[in-house]
């Protein structure tokens, strides 16, 4: 089978993208393999924050999308009420500990197992705005995407991965693999449904349903939504 002109730009354009993310997720690792301490108690690594700025513009991830995570997870420090997050347990889960725009040890975890902080690393006391907006960016976001690069293997739109993204910065990889994976879903090429499917996590605990968690799965369905149509697969694949 002959392959158009445009199918190749396309496919070797996909295929520069993620040489480019490569190249920045290999430079971190190797900036943290070489580091003991965390991202914000060391001078910015100005080669590395402007790559990831570079690679940020190239991306398709809008930024109203990474603003309305943040304001889904700590409203106050993203509009300036306060000036810094200190760690503390979730106000839904009692168990667990977050400081920032949701940094979790989850997370911790996840970054240090995909090589986006040291091994040594542990979930920090304190973060100003300005490190929890640059930890958002530099490692929660990397850190989830490849989480969702890992778990679903059916190409996907931007819109689409995002949606994920964001699921699986709120519910782990755990949810996101039952989400999505589950026969007659993705493991299916049934893109329709998942939007569906999202609606269904609003619970913390129980049978109680909470309204920030419905009006986060309102928000992610409409933007895998979005990106979703009858010719998912094809629109994916372009």
């Amino acid at each position: 089978m002959m392959i158009s002109p445009v199918a190749f730009i396309v496919a070797h354009s996909i295929a520069h993208i993620d040489a480019v993310k490569n190249h920045l997720h290999k430079m971190e690792f190797e900036r943290n393999t070489n580091r003991k301490a965390l991202p914000y108690t060391r001078p910015k690594d100005r080669r590395f924050l402007s790559a990831f700025a570079d690679w940020f513009k190239g991306s398709e991830y809008k930024r109203e999308w990474l603003e309305q995570i943040k304001k889904f997870e700590n409203e106050p420090l993203y509009c300036g009420k306060t000036s810094e997050s200190a760690v503390h347990l979730d106000r839904l889960k009692k168990t667990v500990r977050e400081v920032g725009y949701g940094i979790t040890d989850a997370e911790i975890y996840e970054a240090k197992r995909l090589g986006f902080l040291p091994k040594d690393a542990t979930l920090p006391k304190k973060l100003s705005k300005a490190e929890a907006d640059e930890w958002f960016e530099t490692i929660t976001i990397p850190t989830y995407e490849k989480c969702v690069e890992e778990i679903v293997t059916v190409p996907l739109t931007c819109e689409q991965k995002f949606a994920l993204i964001s699921f699986c910065h709120n519910l782990g990889s755990g949810n996101l693999a039952k989400l999505t994976m589950q026969s007659g879903r993705l493991a299916d090429s049934n893109y329709c449904v998942i939007s569906e499917c999202m609606l269904r996590y609003c619970n913390a605990g129980g049978n109680k349903s909470v309204g920030g968690l419905i009006r986060r799965r309102e928000w992610e369905a409409a933007l895998w939504r979005s990106g979703t149509n009858d010719y998912s697969s094809e629109v994916a694949s372009r």
